[in-house]
């Protein structure tokens, strides 16, 4: 029997839906295409006046202590890289990304069950799949600069720039609002444009403010980790940061998931009291967040 209760349809719905699985499999992936993609772009440096040296020195002020031998390897190899690798690497990365960008189309068709365009041909999904892999790369490239790695970027910059350390305040909430306006944007874009159905532009917005939202209050969070315990590696080793970015990972897929799970709640019982409801979005994220514990 189907319920109006927004606590009750989203346990539901996370589960009918399977997002956790989902979300793992979107994260695996993106994670197997993040590096290719890093690769080709560091490859090109090759090509200006930015050497290795500069390239590697300047990462290293704003990585975690316990990454840089690992950073300083690979950057290393992809400066090294021929044109075949670079060819191969290309391949790869797309072939990764579309997989897991498939995997969210088919996630986000799962959530917006009804009123979807079913006649996309399979080129044309798989296009659009490379094409948001690419710009998906891209955002999670800003989240971690300006959300993960973003307090020892302001620190990097007070130290080169003294007169800005009384502006720290100011940074940090700059930082936060555009990366708020940024990923609401690009994620209403994403929940308008992937599982295509007709729908209004404004209709995605509940769900995109929410996800990014959530993606951004857990990126500081896991900053907060990698300003506080980043040389910590008693359980992992020298992968505890590898393993803590696909932790990081797989919550932020998981929260993009709740954002389209929101808007089709609001979408299918707007007319009721999806003001009340609002105020229980916190009992979706709480409740879910207990059962990974």
């Amino acid at each position: 029997m189907e319920t109006n209760n927004l606590y009750i349809w989203s346990i539901k719905n996370i589960k009918s839906n399977r997002i956790s699985i989902h979300a793992a499999q979107v994260a695996f992936f993106i994670m197997v295409s993040f590096f290719p993609f890093l690769m080709f772009f560091i490859t090109l440096l090759k090509h200006t006046p930015i050497s290795e040296a500069v390239l590697l020195a300047s990462v290293q002020k704003v990585i975690p202590a316990s990454l840089s031998s690992l950073i300083s390897t690979w950057l290393n190899e992809s400066f090294e890289a021929s044109t075949t690798i670079l060819s191969a690497t290309v391949i790869s990365a797309l072939w990764a990304g579309s997989k897991g960008f498939a995997s969210i189309a088919y996630e986000l068709e799962a959530i917006y069950s009804d009123g979807l365009d079913k006649h996309r041909s399979f080129f044309s999904r798989r296009f659009h799949s490379i094409l948001d892999t690419v710009l998906f790369t891209i955002m999670i490239i800003i989240s971690l600069v300006l959300l993960v790695f973003g307090n020892q970027i302001i620190q990097l910059i007070n130290h080169f720039l003294p007169f800005m350390q009384h502006m720290t305040l100011l940074l940090f909430l700059l930082r936060s609002a555009f990366s708020l306006l940024l990923f609401t944007i690009y994620f209403a874009f994403l929940y308008y444009f992937i599982p295509g159905r007709h729908a209004l532009f404004r209709e995605e917005l509940p769900g995109a403010i929410l996800s990014s939202f959530l993606w951004i209050s857990f990126s500081y969070l896991y900053s907060f980790y990698v300003d506080t315990w980043g040389t910590i590696s008693s359980i992992y080793g020298s992968l505890t940061s590898i393993v803590f970015l696909m932790l990081w990972l797989y919550f932020c897929i998981t929260f993009l998931f709740l954002g389209a799970l929101l808007n089709k709640y609001l979408q299918t019982y707007h007319s009721i009291h999806p003001i009340n409801d609002l105020r229980r979005i916190s009992d979706i994220v709480k409740y879910y967040l207990k059962s990974k514990i």
